[in-house]
């Protein structure tokens, strides 16, 4: 599996949270653990030697008026982060902590998109801090932001940690004073001419011009995972 493919299955499991589709039958999933809290939610897909832990994004009121909560920030595992979604996040910690713990070796890899992408982070800090060096992948998509960028680092040292960002999508540029990102970009350009990696602030600015009426689709699963295949057709044409 390709790194653009291993992207394209977590993003596909990001929009199938809950269900058993094709994506998981390629992973071979041999069990499926939802948790729950209120309006957030998640699934554990169990592989031969994987757990991937994928956070359901926002999908009513009581999540958007949660996103909201931006001026507000709680401690969370020695960070101060976004009130809201340390809320999602220690609402179903225990849960999803008690399925890792019934797994022992297994690598564990955190995804999610948008809401579900910062809470699927925090979780990660969590999970890193009660296994230490077990932690290795969190993958999120469209995710906004959570905490300054040096204090995402501190907490999160040992996983690869990859943000997905779909050209226009403004959600992945939220919440602006005091908050930042850290981690890899993997920033999907407007321009249908592939991604880039960790774009200057320049480069985002050029890309995203004239695209005002992109920044709603562009948040959605469903197009970050179209324009994620798009660029995998572009990858392909590179090396023609």
């Amino acid at each position: 599996m390709t790194a653009i493919d291993d992207l394209i299955m977590l993003a596909e499991l990001c929009r199938d949270v809950y269900m058993h589709t094709s994506t998981t039958e390629s992973l071979g999933i041999v069990a499926m653990h939802d948790f729950a809290s209120g309006s957030d939610y998640g699934c554990v897909y169990v592989g031969a030697d994987s757990l991937f832990i994928t956070i359901a994004g926002s999908d009513d009121a009581l999540d958007w008026l949660s996103n909201f909560r931006a001026l507000a920030r709680d401690d969370w595992y020695g960070i101060r982060a976004h009130r809201g979604f340390v809320q999602g996040a220690r609402s179903i910690e225990l849960a999803a902590l008690k399925i890792i713990d019934k797994y022992p070796g297994y690598d564990l890899v955190f995804t999610g998109h948008s809401r579900g992408g910062a809470i699927a982070l925090l979780l990660a800090i969590a999970a890193e801090h009660h296994h230490k060096h077990k932690v290795s992948r969190c993958v999120t998509f469209s995710q906004p932001r959570l905490s300054s960028g040096r204090q995402i680092r501190l907490a999160y040292r040992y996983g690869q940690y990859i943000r997905v960002v779909n050209g226009s999508d403004a959600v992945a540029r939220w919440p602006k004073v005091g908050y930042g990102h850290a981690g890899t970009e993997l920033y999907i350009t407007n321009r249908d001419d592939g991604y880039l990696i960790d774009p200057s602030g320049w480069q985002r600015l050029v890309d995203r011009a004239m695209t005002l009426f992109q920044r709603a689709k562009d948040h959605t699963i469903s197009d970050v995972i179209r324009e994620l295949h798009k660029c995998k057709n572009w990858l392909l044409s590179q090396r023609c």
